[in-house]
């Protein structure tokens, strides 16, 4: 077991943190399986519009790994397929039906089974999408053997409902979920969370490794932790990391045979409105609308899927992002504030304005200030900028997520786009691979 102290980052106190105990929803008449959050992936679509399908059923799979499927979050028919430049697949609506069909599957016994029968399993029941693999940040790819594996067991996101309210009540599927995770890898997993939590499935959880951290955001980012526990020195080797969630879905199939699709969502910030502010128990891919009703939301806000830092755009009518726990609401019209910020300790709104001109990185210092890797943020990114990428891999490109810079964007002097310049130059690196 290793202690862990984060000393550079930010915490983010926004306003409009939802309390108290969550409330239940009835399910939606609609849900959609959304693929935004893959760009790597060149979607093929199992379905057209009109089609039947069942919960769990795999509605599309990647073309340069077919192995990897993405399976629907309900039970009824395709309502509209959306598509966007190149028709590239964006999402699938899923009109519910009151009676959910299944879809089968026949579950193997993982204490028995081999490695392989397993990750045919998981491919099958689309669960490569629940893992993302470094480097390159990518979904996981089920040919590969990962040395190690990495589950994230706390939250230090703006909004995001902790990981300790997420397990609430799917123990027991963690627990599973965990064994199970041992079968896939011939090196350790790493349980990451918080020193003061007392969620004993978190500290009391077997079979793996158990680590404490405690500090500021990022220190929830996983990438600190493969850094300094299972370090990545060239592109042949593999790291897993997954979520809570995700290994809450693992463990449920094998407990219930049937896909996870509970999600514990906040309507969460600044803007959100007061009569809808709150944690409820819904679904995955459950459309805003059913949580807000339309009238409830301001024009004066922006929308986000996910949190503050990571999130998407969503306009009123948009659904939860497939990894999103939170719809965050933010204000149009807050400035933004640089470096005073860092030197007074002051708490700083998010907005979506950039209230001048893009410039060029002229100085990294604010960066450094935010960033608890141990790497040059500036010169990393002007490795990425000129494609340079044995300089990039040499300075930590092969480690990181652009999770990793959502920080060193907020407080950028320059407002240059760090997230997307790094989540490019990980799609190109891939390809060189």
């Amino acid at each position: 077991m290793v202690d862990f102290h984060v000393k550079k980052g930010l915490d983010l106190k926004l306003p409009g943190i939802p309390e108290g105990d969550p409330k239940c929803k009835e399910e939606p008449d609609r849900v959609a399986l959304d693929l935004r959050g893959f760009p790597e992936v060149r979607f093929k679509s199992l379905v057209n519009e009109g089609d039947k399908v069942s919960l769990g059923q795999p509605l599309a799979f990647d073309r340069t790994c077919p192995q990897r499927q993405f399976v629907s979050p309900g039970g009824g028919y395709v309502k509209q397929i959306e598509r966007g430049k190149k028709r590239a697949l964006l999402s699938l609506i899923i009109q519910r039906e009151e009676k959910e069909a299944f879809f089968p599957h026949s579950i193997p016994n993982w204490k028995t089974a081999t490695r392989e029968t397993l990750v045919s399993f998981l491919c099958d029941v689309g669960f490569f999408a629940h893992i993302q693999e470094r480097p390159f940040d990518h979904i996981g790819n089920p040919t590969h053997l990962p040395k190690s594996i990495f589950v994230k067991a706390l939250e230090t996101a703006p909004l995001v409902p902790s990981a300790e309210r997420q397990v609430e009540g799917h123990e027991a599927a963690f627990e599973e979920g965990l064994f199970i995770l041992k079968r896939l890898t011939k090196g350790p997993v790493h349980l990451i969370h918080h020193r003061k939590s007392k969620e004993k499935a978190f500290t009391q959880a077997k079979g793996v490794e158990v680590h404490t951290v405690n500090g500021l955001h990022p220190s929830s980012h996983l990438s600190i932790f493969i850094q300094l526990l299972s370090p990545i020195l060239d592109d042949k080797e593999c790291v897993w990391t997954l979520s809570v969630l995700d290994v809450i879905t693992l463990g449920s199939w094998f407990l219930t045979s049937r896909y996870f699709i509970d999600r514990l969502i906040a309507v969460a910030g600044p803007s959100a409105p007061k009569e809808a502010l709150s944690l409820y128990r819904a679904r995955l891919g459950v459309p805003l609308s059913h949580l807000v009703p339309l009238h409830l939301i301001p024009d004066s806000c922006s929308i986000v899927s996910g949190d503050p830092l990571m999130g998407h755009s969503l306009e009123k009518t948009g659904f939860l992002g497939f990894n999103h726990t939170v719809f965050s609401f933010l204000n149009h019209e807050t400035k933004r504030r640089f470096l005073s910020f860092l030197r007074l300790k002051l708490p700083r709104s998010l907005s979506k304005r950039l209230w001048g001109e893009q410039r060029a990185i002229v100085d990294g210092t604010p960066y450094e200030a935010v960033m608890p890797l141990d790497l040059s943020t500036e010169l990393l990114l002007k490795a990425v900028l000129v494609k340079d990428y044995e300089k990039a891999d040499a300075l930590g490109l092969l480690e990181v997520a652009p999770e990793d810079f959502a920080l060193p964007a907020y407080v950028c002097p320059s407002k240059v786009e760090l997230v997307e310049i790094i989540k490019e130059g990980l799609l190109e690196r891939a390809l060189l691979r």
